[in-house]
Protein backbone atom coordinates (compact mmCIF):
# COMPACT_ATOMS: atom_id res chain seq x y z
CA UNK A 1 0.00 0.00 0.00
CA UNK A 2 1.49 3.70 -0.90
CA UNK A 3 1.83 5.67 1.56
CA UNK A 4 0.12 8.79 2.08
CA UNK A 5 1.84 12.07 1.68
CA UNK A 6 2.44 13.80 4.86
CA UNK A 7 0.77 17.56 4.03
CA UNK A 8 0.95 18.83 7.85
CA UNK A 9 3.70 18.74 11.10
CA UNK A 10 2.21 19.18 14.70
CA UNK A 11 1.52 17.28 17.89
CA UNK A 12 -1.48 15.44 18.51
CA UNK A 13 -4.64 16.59 19.21
CA UNK A 14 -3.69 20.11 17.58
CA UNK A 15 -7.44 21.62 16.35
CA UNK A 16 -5.81 23.31 13.52
CA UNK A 17 -2.81 22.23 10.91
CA UNK A 18 -0.69 25.32 9.73
CA UNK A 19 2.97 24.02 9.35
CA UNK A 20 3.63 22.29 6.04
CA UNK A 21 7.51 22.01 7.97
CA UNK A 22 8.37 19.79 10.04
CA UNK A 23 11.06 21.72 11.68
CA UNK A 24 9.15 25.15 11.67
CA UNK A 25 6.15 23.25 13.62
CA UNK A 26 8.96 22.25 16.05
CA UNK A 27 9.98 25.39 16.58
CA UNK A 28 6.77 26.86 17.55
CA UNK A 29 5.41 24.07 19.48
CA UNK A 30 8.79 24.21 21.69
CA UNK A 31 9.31 27.84 22.18
CA UNK A 32 5.47 27.73 23.49
CA UNK A 33 6.57 25.24 26.01
CA UNK A 34 7.31 26.85 29.59
CA UNK A 35 10.86 24.08 30.05
CA UNK A 36 12.09 21.97 27.26
CA UNK A 37 11.86 18.49 27.79
CA UNK A 38 14.22 15.84 26.98
CA UNK A 39 12.22 14.26 23.81
CA UNK A 40 8.88 15.63 21.87
CA UNK A 41 6.52 13.73 19.90
CA UNK A 42 6.19 15.29 16.57
CA UNK A 43 3.03 13.88 14.12
CA UNK A 44 3.21 13.35 10.24
CA UNK A 45 -0.59 14.43 8.88
CA UNK A 46 -1.81 13.38 5.75
CA UNK A 47 -5.59 14.06 4.05
CA UNK A 48 -8.11 11.48 5.29
CA UNK A 49 -9.04 9.23 1.94
CA UNK A 50 -12.71 9.50 1.02
CA UNK A 51 -14.25 5.81 1.31
CA UNK A 52 -17.68 6.86 0.30
CA UNK A 53 -18.76 5.42 -3.03
CA UNK A 54 -20.60 7.89 -5.69
CA UNK A 55 -23.77 5.26 -5.56
CA UNK A 56 -24.17 5.81 -2.18
CA UNK A 57 -23.91 9.28 -2.38
CA UNK A 58 -25.93 9.59 -5.01
CA UNK A 59 -28.80 7.31 -3.07
CA UNK A 60 -28.64 9.72 -0.39
CA UNK A 61 -29.11 12.50 -2.11
CA UNK A 62 -31.53 11.07 -4.46
CA UNK A 63 -33.19 9.86 -1.19
CA UNK A 64 -32.86 13.45 0.04
CA UNK A 65 -34.46 15.52 -3.12
CA UNK A 66 -37.47 12.87 -3.31
CA UNK A 67 -38.68 13.49 0.27
CA UNK A 68 -38.22 17.53 -0.34
CA UNK A 69 -40.06 17.41 -3.17
CA UNK A 70 -42.39 14.81 -2.00
CA UNK A 71 -43.23 16.71 1.31
CA UNK A 72 -43.79 20.29 -1.02
CA UNK A 73 -44.99 19.12 -4.38
CA UNK A 74 -46.21 15.18 -3.29
CA UNK A 75 -49.09 13.40 -3.39
CA UNK A 76 -50.52 10.65 -0.55
CA UNK A 77 -48.01 8.01 -1.65
CA UNK A 78 -44.04 8.67 -1.67
CA UNK A 79 -42.65 9.04 -5.10
CA UNK A 80 -41.00 5.72 -6.73
CA UNK A 81 -37.31 5.83 -7.05
CA UNK A 82 -36.55 4.76 -11.03
CA UNK A 83 -33.19 3.18 -12.06
CA UNK A 84 -33.19 6.74 -14.48
CA UNK A 85 -33.11 8.90 -11.35
CA UNK A 86 -30.88 6.63 -9.67
CA UNK A 87 -28.26 7.08 -12.62
CA UNK A 88 -28.84 10.60 -12.66
CA UNK A 89 -27.99 11.17 -8.77
CA UNK A 90 -24.40 8.89 -9.08
CA UNK A 91 -23.52 11.17 -12.06
CA UNK A 92 -24.34 14.14 -10.06
CA UNK A 93 -22.57 11.94 -7.19
CA UNK A 94 -19.19 11.46 -9.25
CA UNK A 95 -18.86 14.80 -10.64
CA UNK A 96 -19.14 16.60 -7.05
CA UNK A 97 -16.44 14.17 -6.17
CA UNK A 98 -14.26 14.85 -8.23
CA UNK A 99 -14.65 18.54 -7.39
CA UNK A 100 -14.38 18.56 -3.79
CA UNK A 101 -11.31 18.66 -2.09
CA UNK A 102 -10.87 16.35 1.63
CA UNK A 103 -9.43 18.98 4.32
CA UNK A 104 -9.86 16.42 7.30
CA UNK A 105 -6.30 15.03 8.00
CA UNK A 106 -5.21 11.88 9.81
CA UNK A 107 -2.08 10.82 11.65
CA UNK A 108 0.34 9.06 9.52
CA UNK A 109 3.56 9.24 11.58
CA UNK A 110 4.89 9.61 14.22
CA UNK A 111 8.21 10.87 15.33
CA UNK A 112 10.01 11.21 18.78
CA UNK A 113 12.89 14.08 18.36
CA UNK A 114 15.87 14.43 20.53
CA UNK A 115 15.06 17.74 21.89
CA UNK A 116 18.57 19.11 22.83
CA UNK A 117 19.90 18.12 19.46
CA UNK A 118 17.24 19.34 17.64
CA UNK A 119 17.92 22.61 18.94
CA UNK A 120 21.28 22.63 18.97
CA UNK A 121 20.63 22.19 15.51
CA UNK A 122 18.39 24.65 14.34
CA UNK A 123 18.19 27.36 17.16
CA UNK A 124 21.19 27.84 18.44
CA UNK A 125 20.13 31.01 19.77
CA UNK A 126 18.01 29.40 22.79
CA UNK A 127 20.92 27.75 24.04
CA UNK A 128 22.71 31.14 24.50
CA UNK A 129 19.42 32.93 25.55
CA UNK A 130 19.38 29.93 28.28
CA UNK A 131 22.97 30.39 29.37
CA UNK A 132 22.32 34.32 29.96
CA UNK A 133 19.09 33.40 32.08
CA UNK A 134 21.15 31.11 34.36
CA UNK A 135 23.87 33.41 34.50
CA UNK A 136 21.33 35.89 35.63
CA UNK A 137 19.73 34.18 37.83
CA UNK A 138 23.10 32.84 39.75
CA UNK A 139 23.71 37.00 40.00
Amino acid sequence: MKEKEIEFWDDEGTEILNYTDKDEAIEYILDGLDELPAKYEICGYARRIMTESAESLGDSVLDDLLERLDDEYGGEDETERTDEMKKAATIFANKMLSLYSVWQCEIVKREIIDVNEWVKENCPNWLEQQKKDDDMEKE
